[in-house]
């Protein structure tokens, strides 16, 4: 009986520690998840480097102007390469779709809202976009 109890609560902390392991790394994959999207909508852009940097207060009053302007600059990128990647989705998709069964196209609806995922796409607010056309 001593034997059995050892054994259920070895099982219980390893049970413990995979759940602990578990959310913790999706908190931590989260919070970069979040940095990265902050920084592809130009928001923040900088901080990060000027925190690595140890920047002193004269260095960041110089920095922030330059860093806001490359910021705005990356933003624009961003928004340009989802619509590029929008772009070929569709085409992608118009040209494998007459190949498909309903169901596959159903399949290949959703891998599709995967590739057009973009950096304004949050669990919050996602963009709809129309599918029908395809």
């Amino acid at each position: 009986m001593q034997k059995f109890k050892v054994i259920l609560v070895v099982l219980g902390l390893l049970l413990v520690g995979f759940v602990g392991g578990f959310l913790t790394n999706r908190y931590l994959v989260e919070q970069k998840v979040r940095h990265f999207r902050q920084l592809e909508r130009g928001q923040n852009f900088g901080d990060f480097f000027l925190e690595k940097i140890a920047a002193t207060e004269e260095q960041q009053a110089e920095l922030r102007p330059v860093l806001k302007t490359f910021g705005e600059r990356f933003h624009e990128l961003g928004q340009q390469h989802q619509q590029e990647r929008s772009v070929l989705a569709d085409s992608l998709f118009t040209t494998i779709n007459p190949f498909l069964t309903e169901k596959q196209q159903e399949g290949g609806r959703k891998w599709r809202r995967f590739l057009e995922r973009g950096p304004k796409k949050t669990k919050e607010g996602k963009q709809k976009t129309d599918h029908s056309k395809n």
